[in-house]
């Protein structure tokens, strides 16, 4: 068997990086192998665990069904936490992980830059202080989790993201919470589960109102347009102009424009991956 490689004639000018220019905010843009989007899904149920060893250049990074067994390791703890080799990360996405006493909230305290936050279905140990960098946070909890956490330090959050389905105490007192911060203009419903089965509608009137956003023409609710009209109370605790109760399909991440430029390139080039920008 033969294998034929072909490369670039001998006799053609070489190729210049420079003339990659960004879309988003046209500069020359450095390709010259820099991983910027890692996800990792964990499908091996044994307890060995991989070693991982992180680029340096990741702005994205997701981890789906690791556990603590992971988190506690060494090789961990020395990359994220001595090596700071997510020193440039800009979107974190945690899918159905486990966390133990503190583990989240060092991994939280070695990503400076981080803007967007999703934790999905994960769990953790003890008090949880979300970074004072975050202008986006999903928080989708799984059933039965009762979490602690605090918002104090999130003066510029922009966007939350929350699901009516597993846990809705919880989503219920993660919008509750975020009520207090005057810097969000927008709330995202990524869910609400309607009456099937067994399953019951979802009681929003322990959720409070959001009457100190009635005149700000710049605050949106995004969500399902049925699910909108499913549930009419949601008019009444967030009442806005209906104008500004948007179509969840038609949110954007661009729409926040306190992206960092690092994070507008990022999200420029993941925008069919959407593993990382939920």
């Amino acid at each position: 068997t033969t294998t034929t490689m072909t490369t670039m004639d001998a006799m053609s000018p070489p190729f210049s990086f420079d003339a990659c220019v960004s879309p988003t905010t046209g500069k020359p843009m450095d390709l010259r192998g820099r991983l910027r989007n890692l996800f990792f899904i964990k499908y091996d149920t044994s307890y060995h665990q991989p070693i991982i060893y992180f680029p340096t250049t990741l702005r994205g990074l997701g981890l789906q069904s690791f556990t603590a067994s992971l988190f506690s390791q060494k090789w961990w703890i020395q990359q994220i936490q001595f090596e700071q080799r997510l020193e440039s990360l800009r979107f974190l996405v945690l899918s159905c992980c486990e966390f133990g006493e503190n583990e989240l909230q060092m991994l939280l305290g070695n990503v400076p830059h981080i803007e967007h936050l999703s934790l999905r279905y994960i769990r953790w140990e003890g008090m949880l202080q979300f970074p004072p960098s975050l202008l986006s946070l999903g928080f989708f909890p799984e059933r039965s989790f009762v979490a602690d956490y605090s918002l104090r330090l999130c003066t510029k959050l922009w966007q939350i993201t929350t699901r009516f389905n597993e846990n809705d105490e919880m989503s219920i007192a993660f919008v509750n919470a975020c009520r207090a911060l005057s810097s969000i203009q927008r709330v995202k419903f990524e869910h609400i589960r309607h009456q099937q089965y067994s399953e019951p509608d979802v009681n929003f009137e322990s959720l409070q109102c959001w009457k100190h956003k009635k005149n700000d023409a710049t605050f949106t609710v995004a969500m399902v347009e049925e699910e909108c009209d499913n549930y009419p109370i949601l008019k009444e605790i967030f009442p806005i102009p209906v104008q500004n109760f948007i179509n969840l399909a038609h949110t954007r991440f661009q729409d926040c424009p306190l992206w960092s430029e690092e994070s507008m390139e990022f999200i420029h080039m993941t925008d069919k991956r959407k593993l990382l920008l939920r």
